[in-house]
């Protein structure tokens, strides 16, 4: 049974599926994980991961890992 996605009011939701992955565990889906995390930014918010076989070959920087939830 999947958990329901909940976000407080000042979270933004960031899918990764909306900045390129495909979660097919054939692409690599370093290059959307890194852009997801961009454009969290310094605010708030959630990285939405859903189900798949995320390949990523190689390292995802994050700069203010206080400030999202997964």
């Amino acid at each position: 049974m999947a958990m329901p996605l909940v976000a407080t009011a000042n979270e933004q939701i960031f899918d990764v599926r909306s900045y390129g992955a495909l979660g097919d565990g054939v692409a690599d889906d370093i290059n959307a994980f890194q852009k997801t995390f961009d454009a969290l930014g310094d605010r708030p918010g959630v990285v939405y991961i859903p189900t798949g076989q995320f390949k990523l070959n190689g390292t995802v920087s994050v700069t203010n890992p206080g400030l999202f939830t997964i």
